[in-house]
């Protein structure tokens, strides 16, 4: 980063909003392909139920809203216990930051299992296996988008 900011002439304060503005501007428009990879891994965890792609996306687009609150509060919990997800092994820190990101992990694994029994009528061992799928699909495609959005922001700022 230190090289981006060298290159845009920036003071570190003003680079570090410009960066984040731009940073948020692309992610948010990105959020539209989460919606998309989780309603496209709703539709094809459940082909033999022949349901509107209307169904799949309103059941993405919930869950990703459900998602961002989820982090809010993960977000909002690691600040006032002064942990970190990041650090060096064996950081106490660091291992509150990993329980607290398990515990939000196994919330909407079973928010997605609860749902998929409710709005597609799975039986429990069916939603439970199509809630694992989903939830990696929606930490493999919301992270490689946030790589990519911050990717883009460092080299158009």
């Amino acid at each position: 980063m230190q090289n981006a900011e060298t290159e845009a002439h920036a003071e570190p304060g003003a680079f570090t909003e410009r960066l984040d503005r731009r940073f948020n501007s692309i992610y948010t428009v990105l959020v539209i392909v989460i919606v998309g990879a989780r309603a496209l891994a709703a539709r094809l965890t459940h082909f033999r139920r022949p349901a509107s792609w209307s169904v799949h996306f309103v059941f993405a687009l919930n869950l990703t809203a459900w998602a961002f609150i989820a982090t809010l509060a993960y977000l909002v919990v690691l600040r006032l216990l002064g942990a970190t997800p990041f650090g060096s092994v064996g950081d106490a820190s660091l291992e509150v930051g990993r329980v607290l990101l398990g515990l939000v992990e196994l919330w909407q694994w079973s928010y997605v299992t609860l749902a998929f029994r409710r709005v597609y009528g799975d039986r429990w061992l069916a939603a439970t296996m199509k809630a694992i799928v989903m939830v990696a699909t929606g930490l493999l495609v919301s992270n490689a988008l946030i790589f990519v959005a911050l990717w883009l922001a460092l080299n158009t700022v």
